[in-house]
């Protein structure tokens, strides 16, 4: 996992890198620093997931209900054309057959004069009711849009509150197996137990004054998820593991803890193995792509990630 502050190069005089070293030394620190880092509104992230996906469902209701509303307003328009259509079919029956009488004619062209006005203000009124719905109808599509523009802002607040707890939990999982540790790496270690950092991150500083390292190699070997010694390696001279952490196994994983581990043995002298722990199984394919770098995989398993 990395940290924006681990790309500052800071002298190891500086306030900040003190913070940092203490940090390294003293894991156990961590959860209470961030717990005063902390704000509630960020604590309360999940909870406004929740309300944000209740309202999504309540656009959902609303926008169902605006479909059929219009589909009835559409279906009543439709009906009203189709009967203006018959009655303007029958005003030219009548006028064919008052031509086959010319005394007729007059009277009853009268007749039909009439109701042939009767018949325009009736086509004049359903011009206005057209007009009415067309205007409704602009409103409505006004709406929708208003309705899919939100929807659009929701769906991108909720993908955001997403990366931020993804990335919590990401946090979470990373810090659970630096206290286990020690389990993870049972048999694989002597007594695995967390290096001193502080002590890493000056020789890769060194390292990089003297052009010993590239400016990515040293961000890498300080972006090292963790890096365990055997038990009785106070001096740290002896052997390395360093270990990257996912919840849900990524290939690209084996190919940066083969490349930080080689990183870290570089600067240190010291021999250093590649691992990668994950909560999650690794399809097969995955063994020989970790043979072939050096890399072992580690299973460490906890049930409060099981949906993860």
């Amino acid at each position: 996992m990395t940290s924006s502050i681990s790309e500052l190069d800071l002298p190891p005089e500086h306030p900040l890198r003190q913070i940092m070293d203490t940090l390294a030394a003293h894991p156990e620190l961590r959860e209470p620093l961030l717990r005063v880092l902390l704000t509630e509104d960020f604590l309360a992230l999940p909870g406004r997931m929740n309300e944000v996906q209740e309202q999504l469902g309540e656009l959902r209701e609303n926008f169902e209900e605006f479909r059929e509303e219009t589909r009835e307003q559409f279906r009543q328009v439709n009906e009203r054309l189709d009967e203006n259509t018959r009655g303007l079919a029958e005003a030219n029956r009548r006028l064919d057959e008052n031509t086959r009488g010319l005394a007729e004619t007059n009277r009853r062209l009268d007749e039909n004069t009439r109701r042939l006005d009767e018949n325009t203000r009736g086509l004049a009124e359903t011009n206005r009711r057209l007009d009415e719905n067309t205007r409704r109808l602009d409103e409505n599509t006004r709406g929708l849009a208003e309705t899919n523009r939100k929807l659009d802002e929701n769906t991108r607040i909720v993908r955001t509150l997403r990366g931020h707890v993804g990335r919590l939990l990401g946090q979470s999982y990373e810090d659970l197996c630096r206290r286990e540790i020690s389990v993870i790496l049972d048999g694989l270690l002597d007594r695995p137990a967390l290096a001193d950092r502080g002590q890493i991150d000056r020789l890769l500083l060194q390292a990089r004054r003297n052009n010993e390292i590239s400016r990515n190699e040293y961000q890498d070997g300080l972006r090292v998820d963790i890096i365990a010694r055997d038990g009785d390696d106070e001096s740290q001279t002896a052997r390395f593991a360093v270990v990257e952490v996912s919840i849900t196994f990524n290939q690209g994983d084996l190919e940066t803890a083969a490349r930080r581990a080689e990183i870290i043995g570089r600067v240190t002298g010291a021999r250093t193995d590649a691992f990668v722990a994950t909560h999650h199984a690794w399809p097969d394919e995955a063994n020989e792509a970790a043979r072939r770098l050096g890399v072992v995989l580690i299973r460490n398993e906890a049930p409060e990630y099981e949906d993860e």
